[in-house]
């Protein structure tokens, strides 16, 4: 599987930092996608069905745990 086909959910609630990740990986081939918070992962994850996930740990409302919890 080259990079080109490798899907990636970026969730972070810094929209900086979230660019940040999305563009160093965008750059590299990956094919991004971002959500900026639990829910809005939820929905992309039954939508895009990533190969791969960043997830910020730390986030109001929903955190990473919680995340990890609901798609597991």
């Amino acid at each position: 599987m080259s990079e080109k086909n490798i899907k990636v959910l970026i969730v972070d609630d810094e929209p900086n930092m979230a660019k940040a990740i999305e563009r160093t990986l965008s750059s590299a081939g990956f094919e991004t996608y971002v959500a900026s918070n639990g829910f809005e992962a939820g929905v992309c994850i039954s939508e895009v069905v990533p190969d791969v996930m960043t997830l910020d740990m730390q986030m109001p409302e929903m955190d990473g745990a919680q995340v990890l919890e609901i798609i597991h």
